[in-house]
Protein backbone atom coordinates (compact mmCIF):
# COMPACT_ATOMS: atom_id res chain seq x y z
CA UNK A 1 0.00 0.00 0.00
CA UNK A 2 1.58 3.19 -1.06
CA UNK A 3 0.20 6.82 -0.23
CA UNK A 4 0.99 9.57 -2.43
CA UNK A 5 0.02 13.40 -1.63
CA UNK A 6 -2.44 15.17 -3.99
CA UNK A 7 -0.86 18.65 -5.84
CA UNK A 8 -2.41 21.51 -6.46
CA UNK A 9 -1.33 21.15 -10.50
CA UNK A 10 -3.14 17.48 -10.49
CA UNK A 11 -6.11 18.62 -10.46
CA UNK A 12 -6.53 22.60 -11.69
CA UNK A 13 -5.47 23.78 -15.02
CA UNK A 14 -1.76 24.76 -14.86
CA UNK A 15 -2.75 27.79 -16.56
CA UNK A 16 -4.88 29.08 -14.46
CA UNK A 17 -2.29 28.64 -11.11
CA UNK A 18 0.38 31.04 -12.34
CA UNK A 19 2.44 28.98 -9.70
CA UNK A 20 0.42 30.63 -6.67
CA UNK A 21 -1.68 28.40 -4.15
CA UNK A 22 -2.73 30.27 -0.89
CA UNK A 23 -4.52 29.48 2.04
CA UNK A 24 -5.02 32.21 4.53
CA UNK A 25 -7.00 31.83 7.82
CA UNK A 26 -7.82 34.51 10.36
CA UNK A 27 -9.90 34.77 13.40
CA UNK A 28 -11.34 38.40 14.94
CA UNK A 29 -12.02 38.68 18.35
CA UNK A 30 -14.30 42.30 19.31
CA UNK A 31 -16.00 43.64 22.22
CA UNK A 32 -18.50 46.19 22.39
CA UNK A 33 -20.73 47.65 24.73
CA UNK A 34 -24.09 48.47 23.72
CA UNK A 35 -25.96 50.92 26.03
CA UNK A 36 -29.29 50.37 23.21
CA UNK A 37 -29.40 46.97 21.25
CA UNK A 38 -33.19 47.24 20.00
CA UNK A 39 -32.41 51.11 19.12
CA UNK A 40 -35.74 51.87 20.96
CA UNK A 41 -36.36 54.91 23.04
CA UNK A 42 -38.80 53.23 25.56
CA UNK A 43 -37.34 49.72 27.15
CA UNK A 44 -33.52 50.13 26.40
CA UNK A 45 -31.62 47.28 26.73
CA UNK A 46 -27.74 47.41 27.45
CA UNK A 47 -25.54 44.53 26.99
CA UNK A 48 -22.22 43.53 26.29
CA UNK A 49 -21.24 41.80 22.82
CA UNK A 50 -18.56 39.49 21.89
CA UNK A 51 -17.89 38.65 17.97
CA UNK A 52 -16.26 35.66 17.10
CA UNK A 53 -15.05 35.97 13.21
CA UNK A 54 -12.84 33.04 11.84
CA UNK A 55 -12.37 32.93 8.54
CA UNK A 56 -10.33 30.99 5.77
CA UNK A 57 -9.51 32.20 2.07
CA UNK A 58 -8.13 29.91 -0.75
CA UNK A 59 -6.31 32.02 -3.41
CA UNK A 60 -5.63 29.78 -6.43
CA UNK A 61 -3.38 31.99 -9.34
CA UNK A 62 -3.23 36.12 -8.88
CA UNK A 63 -6.24 38.61 -8.29
CA UNK A 64 -3.95 40.69 -10.41
CA UNK A 65 -2.78 38.56 -13.03
CA UNK A 66 -4.75 36.98 -15.47
CA UNK A 67 -6.01 33.71 -14.30
CA UNK A 68 -7.56 33.17 -10.62
CA UNK A 69 -9.97 32.06 -8.45
CA UNK A 70 -11.04 33.54 -4.08
CA UNK A 71 -12.98 30.88 -2.14
CA UNK A 72 -13.60 32.57 0.98
CA UNK A 73 -15.64 31.79 4.17
CA UNK A 74 -15.97 33.11 7.40
CA UNK A 75 -18.43 32.76 10.46
CA UNK A 76 -19.67 35.66 12.65
CA UNK A 77 -20.78 34.77 15.96
CA UNK A 78 -22.35 37.23 18.08
CA UNK A 79 -21.97 36.53 22.14
CA UNK A 80 -24.68 38.98 23.87
CA UNK A 81 -23.32 38.67 27.88
CA UNK A 82 -26.81 39.04 29.60
CA UNK A 83 -29.28 38.88 26.47
CA UNK A 84 -28.38 35.31 25.07
CA UNK A 85 -31.85 35.30 23.31
CA UNK A 86 -29.98 37.75 20.84
CA UNK A 87 -27.17 35.55 19.90
CA UNK A 88 -26.88 34.36 16.29
CA UNK A 89 -24.78 32.90 13.98
CA UNK A 90 -24.43 33.96 10.52
CA UNK A 91 -22.28 32.62 7.82
CA UNK A 92 -20.11 34.40 4.48
CA UNK A 93 -19.49 32.41 1.16
CA UNK A 94 -17.88 34.28 -1.51
CA UNK A 95 -16.32 33.36 -4.86
CA UNK A 96 -14.70 35.65 -7.30
CA UNK A 97 -13.04 34.70 -10.43
CA UNK A 98 -11.66 35.86 -13.21
CA UNK A 99 -10.17 34.01 -16.86
CA UNK A 100 -8.30 36.10 -19.40
CA UNK A 101 -7.34 34.77 -22.91
CA UNK A 102 -6.15 36.76 -26.03
CA UNK A 103 -9.26 39.04 -26.34
CA UNK A 104 -11.37 37.92 -24.39
CA UNK A 105 -11.98 37.79 -20.30
CA UNK A 106 -14.51 36.85 -17.83
CA UNK A 107 -14.79 38.22 -14.38
CA UNK A 108 -17.23 37.49 -11.71
CA UNK A 109 -18.60 37.20 -8.77
CA UNK A 110 -21.19 35.13 -6.59
CA UNK A 111 -21.95 35.12 -2.87
CA UNK A 112 -24.38 33.40 -0.37
CA UNK A 113 -24.89 34.75 3.02
CA UNK A 114 -26.68 32.83 5.64
CA UNK A 115 -27.77 35.42 8.43
CA UNK A 116 -29.44 35.20 11.49
CA UNK A 117 -29.80 38.94 13.43
CA UNK A 118 -32.22 41.19 15.34
CA UNK A 119 -34.58 42.39 13.01
CA UNK A 120 -36.07 46.14 13.69
CA UNK A 121 -38.76 47.77 11.65
CA UNK A 122 -39.93 51.22 11.98
CA UNK A 123 -43.91 51.51 11.13
CA UNK A 124 -44.47 55.69 12.00
CA UNK A 125 -44.01 58.81 10.56
CA UNK A 126 -41.28 59.89 12.99
CA UNK A 127 -39.13 56.37 11.87
CA UNK A 128 -38.98 55.05 15.82
CA UNK A 129 -38.41 51.69 16.48
CA UNK A 130 -41.53 50.66 17.19
CA UNK A 131 -41.48 46.78 16.17
CA UNK A 132 -38.44 44.44 17.08
CA UNK A 133 -38.20 40.74 15.67
CA UNK A 134 -35.78 38.65 17.19
CA UNK A 135 -33.07 35.90 14.69
CA UNK A 136 -34.91 36.58 11.80
CA UNK A 137 -33.44 34.01 9.25
CA UNK A 138 -31.95 35.13 5.63
CA UNK A 139 -30.61 34.02 2.87
CA UNK A 140 -28.49 37.13 0.76
CA UNK A 141 -27.70 36.00 -2.04
CA UNK A 142 -25.17 38.14 -4.89
CA UNK A 143 -23.92 37.44 -8.27
CA UNK A 144 -22.01 39.72 -10.68
CA UNK A 145 -20.44 39.40 -13.91
CA UNK A 146 -18.21 40.90 -16.79
CA UNK A 147 -17.22 39.57 -20.01
CA UNK A 148 -14.90 41.74 -22.08
CA UNK A 149 -14.14 41.25 -25.71
CA UNK A 150 -11.22 43.81 -26.97
CA UNK A 151 -11.45 44.42 -30.45
CA UNK A 152 -8.74 46.43 -31.20
CA UNK A 153 -5.91 47.82 -28.62
CA UNK A 154 -8.22 51.10 -28.38
CA UNK A 155 -11.30 49.46 -28.46
CA UNK A 156 -13.63 46.88 -26.45
CA UNK A 157 -17.20 45.84 -26.04
CA UNK A 158 -18.67 44.05 -23.07
CA UNK A 159 -21.64 42.51 -21.57
CA UNK A 160 -22.07 42.78 -17.32
CA UNK A 161 -24.80 41.00 -15.36
CA UNK A 162 -25.70 41.66 -11.68
CA UNK A 163 -28.48 39.54 -9.71
CA UNK A 164 -29.33 39.87 -5.86
CA UNK A 165 -31.89 38.61 -3.82
CA UNK A 166 -32.99 38.81 -0.26
CA UNK A 167 -35.43 35.99 1.36
CA UNK A 168 -36.48 36.56 4.76
CA UNK A 169 -37.72 33.12 6.65
CA UNK A 170 -41.34 33.30 6.32
CA UNK A 171 -42.22 32.43 10.11
CA UNK A 172 -40.49 35.98 11.07
CA UNK A 173 -42.84 37.55 14.13
CA UNK A 174 -43.66 40.41 11.49
CA UNK A 175 -43.70 39.83 7.68
CA UNK A 176 -40.66 41.24 5.67
CA UNK A 177 -40.89 41.34 1.70
CA UNK A 178 -37.95 39.15 -0.07
CA UNK A 179 -36.14 41.28 -2.64
CA UNK A 180 -35.09 40.26 -6.20
CA UNK A 181 -32.79 42.54 -8.56
CA UNK A 182 -31.74 41.97 -12.07
CA UNK A 183 -29.41 44.17 -14.19
CA UNK A 184 -27.73 44.50 -16.69
CA UNK A 185 -25.36 46.63 -19.35
CA UNK A 186 -23.91 46.75 -21.85
CA UNK A 187 -21.47 48.55 -24.33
Amino acid sequence: LQGRGLEPADILVQSMLDGKVQLRSALRIMQRYDDNILFQEKNRDEDFLTILNPAVTLNVGDPEGRNYLVLAYDLQSFNYFSTDQFNSLNHRINLITGFQGGRLSVSGSDSVSFLNDIQRRTTNEDFQIDQVSLNVGQIVRGDNYRVNYRMTEKTSTYVNGRYSSIDYDATSTFGFIDVNTWEAAGG
